[in-house]
This record gives C-alpha cells, structure tokens and sequence, in this order.
C-alpha cells in the first residue's frame, strides 16, 4: 500500500513503513512542507496513496468533499510516537486493510478504532 505521511507526523514512521514493504514518502521530504491540508488530500488522491495524520481537519474536509477517495488514517493519541503509531497501525492491519482499499476514514485511539466508509 503507498502511504503520504502528513508534516504532523514522524518521518520514521515513513521509513519503519518501507521497511515492511510499504510504499511511504513524509510531506515535509518531499517538497511540500506547507501544503495545505486540501492539497495533501489531491496529491493522495492523484497518487493513490493513503493519508496518514494527526489532524482532525482531514475528515472535515473528505465530509465537505464528498470523496470516496483518498482514505485517511486520523491518530488520536496525545504522545506523538513513531513506534506507537507503527504497532496501532500494523496490530490491527487485518481490520484495516480492505477499509483503506474500499475509502473510508479511520480514527486509531489507543484503546478503540472507528471506521466510517467514503464519501462521508
């Protein structure tokens, strides 16, 4: 799967990603450190890539859209923690997997994780 990593987010989780076979590039490496959080969402969108952030304007803008398309993964955790992120995410790849192919909004909280199918 091709993941962009939002400037909110660690660059290692970018690299542990790849690592796992993972297509993954961070915003702020890439050359777009202060692309709007709509122009992250159309380059996703043009590169068939799955969002993955620490911001909650993300699902307002899929909302306000109508999208069905980039899926977006939302961490609601206080602690900004690559390594974190890369347990919740790979733990519970099984329940993710075909939401993020089908479109659909997740939210990873540290003890629950909601998905809501595209468009909104």
């Amino acid at each position: 799967m091709k993941f962009l990593l939002d400037v909110n987010m660690p660059p290692q989780l970018a690299a542990s990603l790849s690592k796992i076979g993972h297509e993954a590039r961070h915003a702020s490496l890439e050359g777009f450190p202060k692309a709007s959080d709509f122009e992250l969402l159309e380059i996703a969108k043009l590169e068939n890539e799955v969002i993955l952030t620490h911001d909650l304007d993300f699902g307002q803008l899929l909302a306000f859209t109508g999208y069905r398309y980039p899926s977006v993964v939302i961490f609601r955790i206080h602690q900004i923690n690559a390594g974190m992120f890369g347990r919740l995410l790979l733990s519970n790849w099984h329940l993710l997997e075909q939401s993020l192919i089908d479109g659909s909004v997740i939210i990873i909280e540290e003890e629950k994780i909601r998905i809501k199918k595209l468009p909104i």
